[in-house]
């Protein structure tokens, strides 16, 4: 093997058949880098015996660590324990423990055992045994040894994967695989620039330091700058991490990362009206809750968000917002004055501190050469009066939608701050 090497093999045609996102991969990626162990390679095979076979082969020879996912089931398209004792040219044994703990299993949930699943027991001679405390199947380890890079079986099933990754796995790994450093991640979202701006004006902070890397990647309006540092301790890697953090956001401004890592939108808005003692109203259109919807999916927002309203048609508008019929004769309803009197009515009728509004056309029927499909306009009423924002957004019909609930949460984010 040329170089040291990690890659994670992952078996299933759903996978392949665009089904299922391989989200087992990206969860060993994330915490093998936390580890300091970064993967070289993902692959997803089919459920092919020859296939899998080939790719095992090869992985095993090309890299110090292979991680395969899936295939340890009972039915006919599990194959890895088969696949495995090719390779490897070797026999199984049943290994009682594993075949109690299934026996186990289905009598605490007072089920018939079916003979196949007891095939799960069969292992791999010269195998380290990884025992399922989550489901039926367990998972093995084959030593490196005759030019071959060493092997870990997991099971499919993401809640099993885990559960059995960081109970025997983790351990094995740390003692065999020690890092030579560390490394640590972090990921700052920003939200409403372009990825060629975050781009240009992150450029000084490029190559800056060997042992940063700076990543950016655009989703649905968010931008995630990835910082990986490396260090000789956790310590060193830290320092560098949290020096490189504060020149990204340096650079940025003060209001454009809106969180880290896996932070949400909501939650920084819910974070704000808490620090402030302010509470929130909505009122909707054509999001039809989905504002609301994001912020009650946030723990304790109900100390903050009051009043949500749903005025899908224009009577609604009129009978519950106080938009008036002048107003929506004159201008219609995705325009800048409907905006304003839902916004302003929401914070009256809820009495809440701010209030947001959102009326647009989401398509991909509505539009016109006036108002095409995506105009959105949006309301903020707060203690210093009402401001409107217009917004084109170019998605179909539900990613208009999000996009546009994204756009609220932030107008509201960037005004709590601004009052701090």
């Amino acid at each position: 093997m040329p170089r040291q090497s990690i890659e994670i093999l992952s078996t299933g045609n759903e996978i392949l058949e665009g089904l299922y996102a391989d989200a087992n991969a990206q969860w060993l990626s994330a915490r093998l880098n936390e580890m300091g162990l970064p993967v070289r390679f993902h692959l997803s095979v089919r459920d092919d015996p020859d296939d899998l076979r080939e790719q095992l082969a090869q992985s095993l020879n090309r890299s110090q660590l292979v991680i395969l996912s899936g295939g340890l089931g009972p039915t006919r398209d599990d194959l890895t324990r088969q696949t495995v004792l090719a390779v490897y040219k070797t026999s199984a044994q049943r290994d009682p423990r594993a075949e109690s703990m299934i026996r186990e299993r289905f009598a605490k949930r007072e089920r018939e055992l079916p003979e196949n699943n007891l095939a799960q027991a069969d292992l791999p001679l010269g195998c380290i045994p990884l025992y399922n405390h989550c489901g039926t199947a367990p998972g093995f380890i084959m030593p490196a040894g005759k030019g071959r890079g060493a092997l870990i079986c997991l099971p499919g099933p993401p809640f099993e994967l885990h559960a059995m990754f960081e109970a025997s796995a983790r351990s094995w790994l740390e003692q065999t695989f020690p890092p030579t450093e560390a490394r640590r991640l972090r990921v700052l979202h920003v939200f409403n620039r372009p990825e060629s701006d975050v781009d240009q004006t992150l450029h000084p902070l490029y190559g800056r330091d060997e042992k940063i890397y700076l990543g950016l990647r655009a989703k649905g309006g968010i931008i995630d700058v990835r910082i990986t540092a490396r260090g000789a301790t956790p310590e060193e890697a830290n320092v560098r991490i949290s020096q490189c953090e504060a020149d990204v956001r340096r650079l940025l401004g003060p209001e454009d990362v809106f969180a880290t890592d896996g932070g949400a939108m909501e939650e920084a808005v819910v974070e704000l009206l808490k620090r402030s003692g302010k509470t929130i109203a909505c009122a909707e259109s054509c999001t039809a809750g989905m504002i609301a919807a994001r912020l009650a999916n946030v723990s304790g927002s109900s100390e903050c968000l009051y009043e949500s309203y749903i005025t899908y048609s224009n009577e609604a508008k009129t009978r519950i917002l106080g938009v008036r019929p002048e107003t929506l004769a004159a201008h219609g309803a995705v325009s800048a004055q409907t905006a304003a009197e839902m916004a302003r009515g929401a914070r009256k009728i809820a009495a809440a501190g701010i209030a947001l509004s959102v009326t647009g056309i989401a398509g991909p029927t509505g539009g016109s050469a006036e108002k095409p499909v995506g105009l959105t306009w949006f309301g903020l009423a707060t203690d210093s009066g009402v401001q409107t924002v217009r917004q084109n957004f170019l998605g179909d019909r539900q990613q208009n939608r999000s996009a546009a609930a994204l756009f609220a949460l932030d107008l509201a984010r960037r005004a709590l701050l601004r009052e701090q």
